[in-house]
């Protein structure tokens, strides 16, 4: 979403026009969120999204339109980890849990917030899944940096292919949308791969990590958090100016992109 705030917020009606949504731009337009007026409605944002960021996400509430005004809302949060320190991405997605830990109190209890995230982790699913691709073998990639991009060295001295991203989302209850596809229909499309591999990356093919369950049931907490806050314009900083760096420079690891999904639905305490 580079420049989307300039000349007016040129590219950001744009895009609304083009996709017929309400658009949100996140901080330093690296990010944005997208929803249908009619079926939803803003409640909050949440600008303070944690200091690790390469490419701060976009986090706000809706709520479901003709709910009631009291209903609890979607957290929806879109997010993209980066893409060349397996170090960032770890402590990004740790930062990312922080959005399925929202609660509200109603009445004698408390009530948690679904959550609903989406973005490109930049890494790989942890594999168990029927059907799922295979992780890449770390010495057939010949594009060296890429080796160091998407793997990390383990404490045994071992470099492992980077999956702790989606083991950290799951067990933060964020669980992957395509594994529930699978458990429940059996069609193993839903974890086929969505990105193919190229000449210096021959197994490099993998797919959007998609994520959905229900969070377990939690004790009560101490005290009420309401963590809504009333809706703001958009909060970005703007699009680098000419002649500055761009906060996310070299190209993608897979031009064609990875969406990544993550889905927990509330519950109460």
């Amino acid at each position: 979403m580079w420049n989307a705030q300039d000349n007016g917020n040129e590219l950001t009606d744009a895009a609304e026009a083009v996709l017929g949504m309400a658009g949100l731009i996140g901080p330093e337009c690296c990010t944005a969120l997208y929803h249908d007026p009619d079926l939803f409605t803003p409640v909050g944002e949440f600008p303070k999204t944690g200091p690790m960021w390469v490419l701060p996400p976009t986090v706000r509430s809706l709520q479901l339109a003709g709910t009631a005004p009291g209903a609890v809302p979607l957290i929806v949060g879109s997010y993209h980890l980066n893409y060349c320190s397996p170090t960032t991405r770890l402590a990004e997605a740790e930062w990312l849990t922080k959005w399925n830990d929202k609660w509200a109190k109603d009445g004698d209890r408390y009530v948690h917030y679904p959550a609903l995230l989406g973005g490109d982790n930049n890494s790989y699913p942890v594999v168990g899944t029927p059907g799922d691709p295979a992780l890449p073998v770390l010495e057939e990639i010949r594009d060296e940096p890429h080796r160091a991009h998407r793997s990390y060295l383990g404490a045994d001295a071992v470099r492992r292919m980077d999956d702790r991203p989606d083991d950290t989302l799951r067990a933060a209850g964020l669980q992957d949308v395509a594994r529930h596809l699978v458990a429940s229909t059996g069609d193993t499309s839903a974890v086929a791969p969505t990105v193919d591999a190229c000449d210096t990356r021959p197994q490099c093919a993998h797919r959007p990590d998609l994520r959905q369950q229900a969070a377990p049931a939690r004790r009560p907490r101490g005290r009420g958090r309401r963590h809504e806050g009333p809706v703001r314009p958009p909060h970005g900083r703007g699009a680098p100016g000419p002649g500055q760096p761009h906060r996310d420079p070299q190209p993608p690891a897979h031009p064609g992109g990875v969406t990544d999904v993550h889905l927990a639905a509330g519950t109460a305490a």
